[in-house]
Formats: structure tokens, sequence, C-alpha cells
């Protein structure tokens, strides 16, 4: 019952995309539907999730042909994903640089297989979380769209500076309390501002109890209204650059900039994305940047108001951990299909009457743990 034309669509589909892309192709034939009618995205980082469990989800031969594969489709479909390593304690220098050498992967990917560039970076589109300190986030979103005019301008010099990269943003979950957890409205309202002004153009605001519970129907409306009130009282998608000329922004955007470059680089000598992660670069970055942020909350150098400062002394905290949902094990049918990666295969088979289990491992085959998994937390959970 969704007008398909008319609503902007994000899937969060991880390593598989492959198989919902194909899925989703189905039913816009079904409707008669042209992809370039629709404003889809769906979120495949091999890397990332590879940082995040340890290992590769394929081989590097498949996992390069799935990334062919899907910079030809017709879908934003291949996730630069800085907003993950930000939770994992990233400063706002390194999660651009991490963004940028994921991108450089999928471009250097491309490259080899002699696929246009200019075609590729279609397909391509940076997440990025929207963290507390305002004016530094409003340079990062800005700063984003110079630094990927370079990386790309490195694999195709003869490309022209654009603004075409997609920017998807994220309120954070690093600096969500579960003590006096109100306060996350207005954080998440100032983080939604910051990545409008910036420049992303889609943001996802998460409610203000996600953390520590299933959200609620008041919850999920309050984001939804902090949406609304951006965007139609307050109109910032009337503007396409607000902080354009501003002195302290330039400047700031422009530093950022700069340091965001210093830190891809590096990533890159080390022989690019896949290496800083398994050679351990990575965690050794993050676990210092991580250290510094937790010192300055500890000394409160860093202020989380009703946490480290204007504590509500009667308030009790709930000890439970946020209940993990059940997830019902993956359907298999009775036919067995071929292992096909192609988009247009796998769109035949579940036309043929195929469940997600049946083709599942086309698209996903574990390897063994090679390296620690890069972790997530909050800060509010040292006071906590």
């Amino acid at each position: 019952g969704i007008d398909l034309r008319s609503t902007g669509f994000y899937f969060d589909t991880g390593v598989l995309s492959p198989l919902y892309i194909a899925m989703f192709k189905n039913e816009l034939e079904r409707q008669q539907i042209q992809p370039h009618e629709t404003t889809t995205m769906f979120q495949y980082d091999p890397f990332t999730r590879g940082a995040s469990r340890g290992r590769w989800s394929n081989s590097q031969k498949q996992t390069n042909h799935l990334i062919n594969s899907l910079a030809q489709s017709p879908f934003r479909s291949l996730c630069m994903d800085g907003s993950f390593y930000y939770g994992c304690g990233a400063s706002i220098v390194q999660e651009l640089g991490i963004a940028l050498a994921i991108g450089s992967e999928y471009l250097a990917v491309a490259a080899n297989k002699g696929l246009p560039i200019t075609d590729v970076t279609s397909s391509i589109f940076m997440k990025l979380s929207a963290g507390p300190l305002f004016f530094p986030e409003i340079g990062k979103f800005r700063a984003a769209r110079l630094l990927w005019n370079k990386v790309v301008a490195a694999y195709d010099p003869d490309s022209k500076p654009n603004n075409s990269l997609t920017i998807h943003a994220e309120t954070t979950s690093w600096n969500k309390s579960t003590g006096d957890p109100h306060n996350n409205m207005i954080r998440v309202t100032t983080e939604a501002m910051a990545a409008a002004i910036g420049g992303a153009d889609s943001i996802r605001i998460l409610p203000y109890d996600a953390q520590f519970r299933e959200p609620d129907t008041f919850s999920r409306r309050i984001a939804r209204n902090v949406h609304h009130i951006l965007k139609f009282e307050s109109h910032l998608d009337k503007v396409s650059d607000p902080a354009g000329g501003s002195y302290y922004l330039e400047i700031l955007t422009d530093k950022i900039a700069k340091k965001a470059w210093d830190f891809f680089k590096v990533i890159e000598k080390q022989g690019g994305f896949r290496k800083a992660l398994e050679n351990r670069f990575l965690h050794m970055a993050l676990e210092k940047s991580a250290k510094q942020k937790q010192k300055a909350i500890s000394e409160n150098e860093l202020i989380l108001i009703g946490v480290n400062k204007y504590v509500n002394p009667e308030e009790s905290l709930d000890v439970t951990p946020y209940p993990v949902r059940p997830v019902h094990s993956i359907r298999q049918g009775d036919q067995t299909y071929p292992k096909h990666s192609e988009l247009d295969k796998l769109a035949a088979a579940f036309r043929d009457g195929a469940l997600l289990g049946d083709v599942m491992n086309s698209v996903l085959q574990a390897d063994k743990q090679i390296y620690p998994a890069l972790m997530p937390w909050r800060a509010p959970e040292i006071i906590e």
C-alpha cells in the first residue's frame, strides 16, 4: 500500500543487500515502475561488517564480485559507513577518514574491473553519525563532499568536481543516556540540525529511549516530530548550504578536511582499509581516541547533562540489559537453487519461489575470526 514513487526508502540490509535488491526489483516490475522513479538506498558495506565481526563475510574475490555487481545496479547500495566507527570511539576526523578509505576500496575494485568511475559513484553513498559537537559536525558533513571529490579525482582525473555525493546521517547512540533519558530528545534535535545544516540528504533520528528499551508509540512520535519541526517549521531543507560564507564554519570545515585527509592517507599507506583492519592499525587508532573521550567524561571536560552534571540523585537506573528481540530462523523451501550472486539470477530465483534461506549462501560465506572485532560503546556507561 506504499507509493513507491513518492516515498524514499533506506534499507539497512547489510551483506544480504543483493538478495533484498533482487526482491525489490521484482516488486518494481510487478508494479511496472522503473528504478529511476524511486529514491532507494540499500546499506551494503562488507568492510564494516568485517570490522564488527572480526572476520570477512566472503572471500576477497567473491566480495569484489558482489561490489562490481552492485556498482552496476540502479540503486545506491555501496555504503561508506563511518558512523559505526564513531560509535566505537572514533573522532570526527577518524570517522571521515575511515569512510573515505572504504569508498576508495569500492573505486579500486571497480577500476580493476574496468568499470567507468563516474558510473560507479552513482551507486555509492556515505553514512555518517550526527554527533554532539554542533559546529564541528556541520564542518564534518561539509568536508565530506570536498574530500570525496578528491578521492574520485585520484581514480578519474578527468572527473569534474560536483556535489553528487549522497550522505545519510543517523543520530549517534554514543552519547545517549539511560539516566534522565528525556535529555536525549534535546540531543537528537541539535544533532539532526547539524546534519541538515551540514548538507545531509537523509537523516534517521533515533527515539530517545532506543538505548534501553523497545521504543514505544510516544518516543517514535517525538522522533518523527523532530523531522517535521526542522523541515516544516525551521525550513532547513530550503537552502542548499546554509553554512556557506560563515567565516568560522568555512575555516572549521577546512581544518577538518585537512586532518581527515591526512588520516585517510595513513590508512592508504597501510595498504587500504582491509589491510589497516587486519594489521590492527584501526584498532589502535580508535582505542587511543576512545581513551581520550573516556578521560574527558571522567574529568568532566565533556559534559553530559543528567549523567556527569546536574544528576538527579533520586533517580534509580534500570540495570536490566536491553532485551534482545528473538529472531526467527530464516526459512528454507524444499527446492534447491544454484548459487548465483548476479542480481538478475537472484531475482529469477525469487520469482521461482525461492526463500531467503535458499539463496543466502550465494552472498554470505563467513570466514573464521582472524582479528578482534570492533565494539561500539556508550559514553554514559562509564558513570551509569
